[in-house]
Parts: structure tokens; sequence; C-alpha cells
């Protein structure tokens, strides 16, 4: 019976260590400089003129990225190697220069008087959400795949 107890102690002790570890760079503050150097560059590219509220460095087991927050509300979020993965400027189109020139063309034939306001990619599928709430889902190939309101 002692033997169980010791052994459930050191699980116990072991279990609260990990957590401890994986926790400790969970959601932090960085500065500018500690973001890769695509981020920075992105950033200076596309974002010169906002002013950065704050960036938090998210770590989880397997994923690791960066939030930038500007203080007009906008968001970008990078990945560990600094491409975007998300950019949503809440009421403001979003950089024209990020937008591939497919769903660009697309959204300007089908919903003209509308902007993107938020895009993000992932490594099979983009997604755009157009200043009237509709979000267009498109493949890698861009090609429509879904509408959503």
């Amino acid at each position: 019976m002692k033997r169980i107890s010791m052994l459930f102690a050191a699980l116990l002790f072991g279990i609260v260590a990990t957590t401890a570890a994986c926790v400790s760079d969970h959601d932090r503050l960085v500065e500018f400089d500690k973001l890769p150097a695509k981020a920075q560059t992105f950033i200076k590219q596309n974002f010169a003129n906002e002013k950065i509220a704050h960036i938090l460095y998210d770590s989880e087991l397997t994923d690791r990225d960066y939030k930038v927050r500007f203080e007009n509300g906008s968001e970008v979020e990078f990945n560990n190697d600094g491409k975007w993965t998300k950019v949503d400027c809440q009421r403001k189109a979003v950089p024209a220069a990020i937008v591939p020139s497919q769903i660009a063309s697309y959204v300007e034939r089908n919903f003209a008087d509308k902007q993107i306001v938020e895009i993000s990619c992932d490594w099979n599928e983009w997604e755009v959400q157009l200043s009237n709430g509709l979000e267009l889902q498109f493949n890698s190939k861009f090609k429509l795949r879904e509408i959503d309101d």
C-alpha cells in the first residue's frame, strides 16, 4: 500500500511539474523585436501607420503563435515562423496586398460594394469575411467552396 502511495505521489508531482512548465510560456506579452523577422516585415509593410497595443506569444503543447493587436482594434496572427495566418481589421478593409488576386477578383465581381474585413489562411483553405458579414471559403486553388452568413 505504501508503495502505491509513493507511486501515486510521484505521478502527481510529475503531472504538476509538466503542467507548470507548459503554462509558464502560455500567453505572455512580448516586444516587437521578439517577433520573427518575417512577421516584423509584414507589419512594417502593411500596418506601418498603426500603433501596436500589445503582442501576445501563445505557446500550447503543439502550437505556437503570435497575436498582434493594434490600438484601432485590428489584429494579425502569425505562426511560429512569422507567416501570417489571420488578419482581422474589424470594419476596415484588410490591406489589398495580402489578398490573393483570385479572391480579390471574385469579391470584386460578385460583391463589388463590399470590402474584405477579415482573411485567414490555412494550409488547404482560405476564408474571408466581407463587410456585410458574409463569410466566403475557398480551397487551396481559390475555388469557392462555401458561402456562410
